[in-house]
């Protein structure tokens, strides 16, 4: 990589060949430039930077978010030296900060004020940016999310420069802005609306699902702030409450035994041990209830010191908020899910609740939620099976009216988020007016903003008619994916050998990573046969897109053309043809079933064909006889269906009593029989041009064009295929071992 020309300002807060890692290592980058910058006018120059060099840039704090949101393989902005108090307004119980602040450093601070946040969440090692951007949140039925609490914000923007965002100054950007996801700018100030500093008092008790399901509303509603937790793979639950006291304080004993030595170190090493064997993941959480959870424990503290605790080791997580009246099913129901499909789920099921809001982006937007969280942690980094868990989770959750967490990774890309979020389109529209250019945009938003997975400055030069991209522009997109091995497989993985494939293997952590070899490895196991020929089983599910591509060619641009015309399916199939049709009709427009250019290797394929297609479908009975003598039996919708034996009675009759059609005389049927089989023949014609056997048809310029993708299936078929299942993701050596 070339160096930029850098100012003496920007060098000192630049590094080179940097690679970042998200808090559990479930993502990386491996930006070009990376900038430590101190003050809000470093981060201008930046900004100008990127924009001279036609770079993306992004903003990122503690990187704990468990996807790629705050990445970007081009400049990379830390924002944790930005992390001063700005003002203190005791009266108005605001305090005004840097956005790169901690929240444990701005608890700090709130105490020496006496001051405090009515509501966090569980962790505090996250910077306030970084809270807002993704629409955090805490628990408490009647306490939105953590975004609810800012008053006002300072926004870099692309096209409108530094902006001053309220709910009376440019309040439109403001309410986008409180869960932007980095895709308007850089938050650099933030005031946040806090409360006098207070107490909890917090009291965990165990219970049982089935009772916990069956007073979930009077549970929610009998405590300021209530969570719950389920152990998977038994009936336990604990239910946590907290409420503000007066009460002396009585800070929660830490036990080393039961907290340190059982909940953290063994507790660890068990689940490493799940990898050889995972039968034992249901006695893991069995155990560790039994030690650490089986008790009531209560505790009175500072507020900060209530709502926060240690989540453990590195750690695989999905969540995703349901309307609250919906999450007594969407439990039971996972719970059923987990029992019956013999999933192995790590403990625990967090359960929040949370206010409604008017936060553009908040999966709270307009509703009261409940937010259900699932784990699968990576003892010692090392990876477990999940993505089964997931999928089946995230089914769980669509059938409720869910929406993901943003810093989650997720399958839920455009066309469902824009059924889920009334204001998506709004935001979209917004987006493009402070960044046009696209200055601001990541993978991550580009893969569920804009359905792309594709650079988009190069996709904009080619809407715009470019006829060229400049030397500059298609050396930073090359570079870029090289250095992005998700981007280079959907690119030319299609064109690596199996044995290429197999160098990626390394990187299955990553989530897209393993979903396109999972899809290409599948395709190059079955389809030697696809690669010289486009011949494609119709009825396998990783060829999905390819059918879908065609399929949406079909029906956009071939049916009308001639391309079903009697001449054309004549000229492409005369056999067919002949047996379909030609018999049927008259003897100036017959043609003859063996034409000069039909030799022997032509008519065994046909039969062949014949034969598959009556395995495949049931209602092709041929006589075997070499000539046009082929009896339908319609076994379709139009004319209800046949059982199998049937069939075989009806082929042995009409073999014993066909008859061999004249050559020179046409076999008369009725003129609706005649439109039913050239029906017949057209589904036929349609289901091989599926199949890829026209061989004057160019099937890579349909296969491999996103044009043809159709975005309702395309969506779906993007989630089946990120879970998929776990092979050859993990697989069972016969070591015991699984293999990652």
């Amino acid at each position: 990589m070339d160096k930029v020309i850098l100012d003496e300002r920007l060098k000192e807060i630049s590094k080179y060949n940097m690679k970042i890692y998200n808090w559990s290592k479930t993502a990386y980058c491996t930006p070009e430039l990376y900038f430590e910058p101190e003050f809000e006018n470093d981060i201008v120059k930046i900004i100008e930077l990127a924009k001279r060099n036609n770079k993306n840039v992004r903003a990122i704090g503690m990187a704990h978010s468990p996807s790629d949101l705050p990445f970007s393989d081009e400049y990379l902005i830390s924002m944790n030296k930005l992390n001063r108090v700005i003002e203190v307004d005791p009266e108005a119980m605001t305090i005004t900060v840097e956005a790169g602040m901690k929240i444990s450093q701005l608890n700090e601070e709130l105490v020496k004020h006496g001051l405090a946040l009515s509501n966090l969440l569980s962790i505090s090692d996250l910077t306030i940016a970084g809270m807002i951007s993704t629409a955090s949140h805490g628990t408490g039925i009647n306490f939105g999310c953590l975004s609810t609490q800012i008053k006002s914000l300072t926004l870099l923007t692309d096209s409108c420069g530094k902006m001053y965002c309220s709910e009376t100054m440019n309040s439109d950007v403001f309410k986008a802005a409180l869960c932007s996801l980095g895709a308007l700018g850089i938050i650099t100030q933030v005031t946040i609306q806090c409360e006098n500093a207070f107490l909890l008092e917090a009291n965990q008790t165990p219970a049982k699902l089935n009772y916990v399901l069956d007073n979930l509303d009077v549970i929610v509603h009998s405590a300021e702030h209530v969570k719950l937790w389920w152990f998977p793979h038994t009936d336990d639950c604990i239910i946590w409450k907290a409420n503000r006291t007066n009460k002396n304080s009585s800070p929660q004993k830490i036990s080393y035994i039961r907290d340190i030595l059982f909940g953290f170190y063994l507790h660890q090493l068990f689940l490493y041990f799940s990898r050889f064997q995972s039968s034992i993941v249901p006695k893991i959480n069995q155990l560790i209830f039994s030690l650490t959870f089986s008790k009531p424990i209560h505790a009175i503290d500072d507020s900060y010191k209530i709502f926060t605790f240690d989540c453990l080791f590195p750690q695989y997580v999905n969540e995703w908020a349901i309307p609250i009246e919906n999450s007594i099913y969407a439990i039971r129901d996972l719970k059923r899910w987990i029992e019956t499909t013999g999933t192995k789920a790590h403990l625990p099921v967090e359960i929040r609740f949370v206010d409604q809001d008017d936060i553009w982006l908040s999966p709270s937007y307009g509703r009261k939620v409940c937010y259900i969280g699932i784990i699968i942690y990576r003892p010692y980094y090392q990876s477990l099976p999940y993505k089964k868990y997931w999928a089946g989770y995230e089914s769980i959750m669509r059938s409720y009216e869910g929406r993901p967490h943003w810093a989650k990774k997720s399958t839920m890309f455009k066309h469902e988020l824009e059924k889920a979020y009334p204001k998506l389109q709004s935001f979209i529209k917004l987006q493009k007016q402070l960044d046009p250019t696209g200055l601001f945009l990541n993978p991550y938003l580009k893969r569920h903003f804009f359905g792309e997975n594709v650079d988009l400055k190069n996709l904009q030069s080619k809407l715009a008619n470019e006829t060229e991209l400049g030397d500059d522009e298609k050396l930073r997109i090359m570079r870029q994916t090289l250095d992005d091995p998700a981007l280079f497989l959907s690119k030319w993985g299609r064109f690596l050998e199996k044995e290429q494939l197999m160098f990626f293997d390394r990187l299955r952590d990553d989530y897209e990573v393993n979903w396109h070899l999972n899809n290409l490895q599948s395709r190059t196991s079955s389809s030697s046969t696809l690669a010289a020929s486009r011949n494609i089983n119709p009825t396998a599910r990783h060829n999905k897109q390819i059918l879908n591509r065609r399929y949406r060619y079909l029906i956009t641009k071939l049916d009308d053309t001639s391309y079903f015309s009697d001449e054309a399916m004549e000229q492409r199939e005369p056999l067919l043809y002949q047996d379909y049709v030609g018999q049927y009709t008259s003897q100036e427009e017959k043609y003859p079933p063996f034409a000069d250019d039909v030799d022997l290797v032509d008519r065994i394929l046909y039969d062949i064909d014949i034969d598959n297609l009556s395995v495949q479908n049931g209602n092709y009975v041929n006589t075997g006889n070499g000539q046009s003598s082929t009896t339908i039996i319609d076994s379709s919708p139009r004319n209800g269906s046949i059982s199998i034996n049937a069939a075989n009675d009806v082929e042995e009759e009409v073999q014993q009593n066909s008859t061999v059609a004249s050559m020179d005389q046409r076999i008369q049927i009725s003129d609706e029989e005649r439109e039913q089989l050239r029906a017949d023949l057209v589904d036929i014609m349609r289901e091989r041009f599926f199949g890829g056997n026209d061989p004057d048809f160019d099937y890579d310029a349909v296969d491999f064009n996103e044009e043809y993708d159709d975005i309702n299936v395309e969506e779906q078929e993007i989630h089946d295929k990120y879970f998929d299942n776990e092979d050859p993701d993990v697989l069972d050596s016969g070591t015991g071992i699984l293999d990652y």
